[in-house]
């Protein structure tokens, strides 16, 4: 529906009859004001009854889901755990076939492809498995110990940091690194992920293998120059490997499959000047709008255009609403602070999904009055009061209402 169509249809009469009668009486703004008012209370009660909710029903909603491997998966990793590698592959193999997207089919797969010596599938099952699952510690630690295999030192050293990154309990992978900076003659090095392996699993079955290494290194490292400390962004750890085989059981800790991957994240972020003029430009028009608007409606303060979330108090000031309406407009912020608690301890999506809910339709509805109360005081037509509130089309109301309404 284009905008002519929308003021030639009821919706547009509708507002277009609102816009005239507020001209025509004075107090008739007043009055719808006043009929508006009690709305804005009402989103707050709303609110404070499902603050008493998530006080008082706990019980309402369930606890958050906990992943349920399928039990041919089971059945297949029993295989795998009993030696009985080729029939888990083939148990791992009708999973996958079923569903593709279990990050733990491929990562026990390419384990087990591993212990066959098929070094090639192996190494693209980790990668399904790092894939479906970016922070999948696991996968990462099996990958790099292939790479090692490999001797591809860097790219190993690589996949154990970011194993360790995701899990800071992993002692298995502080132990492979440890094993990659010996190939690599990094003494100094090798002994801090020894020394980390061992606090991490106090009682693991190479301990004395593991001393006699570090005693080992302490004289390498004693006639080598130590490297200057340098700060890793991702240094972080994974579990205690119980004996020598990896830990593969059900009850290793698996990050869900989709889950963003917060390591690359990490990167230090380039500058972009085009962004970065673009945005000042924004700013700066926005902050020019709202100071005409601001002048030609008599709004004090119209300097506060500039400035952000003030900029919102000058908006809220020109549509002329209460400072309720202004506080309303933020009301998605307590609402996420509330929604993190219920599901923090109560573990219930249901109450923490009503209270985002109902935080956002009071901010839309705030967000609604400004945008057309701004139109009004413009006088300018119903279209303008829509431009504002679409977030996408705000710049463009902004700008008529700044540079061609008088």
């Amino acid at each position: 529906m284009g905008p002519a169509m929308i003021l030639n249809s009821p919706l547009g009469n509708s507002h277009s009859q609102f816009f005239s009668q507020s001209k025509a009486s004075p107090n008739f703004a007043a009055k719808i004001s006043g009929k508006l008012k009690p709305l804005a209370h009402r989103y707050i009660f709303i609110t404070v009854i499902a603050i008493l909710l998530l006080c008082l029903l706990p019980t309402l909603g369930p606890a958050a889901p906990q992943t349920e491997l399928p039990p041919a998966l089971k059945e297949a990793l029993a295989l795998h755990t009993d030696g009985q590698v080729k029939e888990a592959i083939d148990l791992y193999n009708q999973v996958i076939e079923k569903n593709p997207k279990i990050a733990e089919a491929y990562n026990w797969r390419g384990m087990a492809y591993e212990e066959i010596g098929d070094t090639d599938k192996a190494l693209a099952d980790f990668n399904q498995a790092i894939q479906i699952a970016g922070n999948y510690a696991d996968a990462y630690n099996n990958r790099g110990e292939i790479q090692r295999k490999l001797s591809k030192l860097p790219l190993a050293v690589e996949d154990f940091k970011r194993a360790i990154s995701y899990d800071k309990n992993f002692a298995e992978a502080h132990y492979n690194l440890a094993l990659v900076y010996e190939q690599q003659k990094k003494p100094h090095e090798a002994i801090a992920e020894y020394r980390e392996y061992l606090r991490l699993a106090p009682s693991a079955a190479d301990q004395n293998e593991v001393s006699a290494k570090l005693d080992e290194l302490t004289k390498v490292a004693a006639t080598v120059p130590a490297p200057r400390p340098q700060p890793d962004a991702t240094k972080s750890t994974k579990r205690a490997a119980g004996g020598t085989a990896p830990n593969m059981g059900p009850n290793a800790p698996f990050k869900m499959p989709g889950a963003m991957d917060f390591a690359k994240g990490a990167a230090t972020p380039k500058f972009d000047l085009a962004n970065s003029i673009f945005s000042i430009l924004s700013y700066a028009f926005v902050g020019i709008t709202l100071f005409m608007i601001a002048n030609k409606t008599a709004t004090p303060l119209p300097w506060l255009g500039f400035i952000p979330i003030a900029n919102m108090y000058l908006m809220n000031s020109i549509a002329r609403q209460s400072f309720n309406n202004f506080l309303l407009y933020f009301a998605s912020i307590p609402g996420a602070v509330l929604a993190g608690l219920a599901l923090a301890l109560l573990g219930s999506w249901v109450i923490a999904g009503v209270i985002l809910l109902i935080s956002v339709i009071a901010g839309m509805y705030a967000w609604f009055r400004i945008s057309f109360g701004m139109a009004a005081a413009m006088d300018a037509d119903t279209i303008w009061g829509i431009l504002l509130f679409i977030p996408c089309t705000t710049v463009i109301g902004l700008g008529y209402l700044a540079f061609f309404k008088k």
